[in-house]
């Protein structure tokens, strides 16, 4: 491209391509990452010839002939180091994504280039991320808000985040991610101190009969940590055997609400239920499946 481009302005090597052979011949073998198909076009093709003078619009047509296969090569070498990066082997990005990066990217990719521009800038990711927003595509655009409430989070831009979180509830209200923004609002809102809006939201989140499951599990075990740390032992202890009883294959959250509710029982003075909650636990073989056994195995021995 570029060697296409300095054709359009320097007279001298147009004149050189065209008819002086020695001189072509020896540009090529010192550029020999120039595509050789346009010494050929050069050599053989009249339509290369002296008419260029007056006349460029055959290198026009080149020039936007290898611009669009070099912005296809981009656009694939982005995906193929985005899907590296998402298998945990990543590539090594030296330079930040320009605007011209940005420009030929797909909506997916932005996501990615957004996350690379913010170890250089986090204004470099926002530019990335507003691309995104601003072109007329729906798909994986939950995928750049989610990143865009991340960085945000990283800047503490609270109010910024809890926007988004908004946003994708109410533009995707279908979409199975949409409970995980709901959730990233409830925790955003904990970690402001705002207790009783997290509380709220949690509890809205019970109220979706389509986010049943591990969105479930996940609120009432951390209503169960609201209750607990607000002293009001039963209905921290409520919230946990919803958990655990309610959603027994839910074994990200299963075992954690075992470990809080044995806890809560020891800390009123019921040691006892607390064992047993633990025995009846790791008794059942299917909860080996979740990161918290043995931890609740050990529980069940020391409590």
């Amino acid at each position: 491209v570029a060697f296409i481009e300095k054709l359009m302005s320097d007279r001298e090597l147009l004149y050189n391509m065209v008819e002086v052979p020695a001189q072509r011949y020896r540009y090529f073998m010192a550029n020999p990452k120039i595509d050789k198909r346009i010494y050929n076009s050069f050599k053989r093709d009249t339509s290369f010839g002296p008419n260029l003078y007056n006349d460029k619009s055959n290198i026009k047509a080149l020039l936007e002939k290898y611009k669009g296969q070099s912005e296809k090569r981009d656009t694939l070498a982005f995906r193929l180091m985005m899907g590296l990066d998402s298998i945990g082997k990543p590539i090594q990005v030296a330079k930040m994504f320009d605007e011209k990066d940005i420009k030929k990217a797909s909506v997916r990719t932005l996501a990615w280039i957004g996350k690379i521009n913010e170890k250089f800038a986090p204004e470099q990711a926002r530019k990335a991320f507003n691309e995104a927003k601003a072109r007329d595509e729906y798909d994986y655009l939950i995928d750049v808000l989610f990143a865009e409430a991340a960085l945000e989070t990283r800047q503490t831009n609270w109010d910024k985040v809890l926007a988004i979180y908004t946003q994708i509830e109410e533009d995707f209200p279908s979409d199975p991610r949409a409970a995980e923004a709901a959730l990233k609002k409830a925790d955003t809102l904990m970690a402001l101190g705002k207790r009783q809006e997290a509380s709220e939201k949690y509890e809205e989140i019970l109220k979706s009969p389509s986010w049943r499951g591990e969105s479930y599990a996940e609120a009432l075990f951390k209503l169960g940590n609201i209750a607990r740390d607000a002293k009001d032992p039963n209905k921290a202890i409520m919230y946990y055997e919803r958990c655990f009883l309610g959603y027994a294959n839910c074994y990200n959250w299963t075992g954690k609400a075992v470990i809080q509710a044995a806890k809560v029982l020891a800390a009123e003075g019921k040691r006892d239920e607390g064992r047993a909650i633990c025995k009846e636990f790791v008794g059942n073989e299917e909860n080996k499946k979740s990161p918290d056994y043995e931890e609740v195995k050990q529980l069940e021995l020391t409590i």
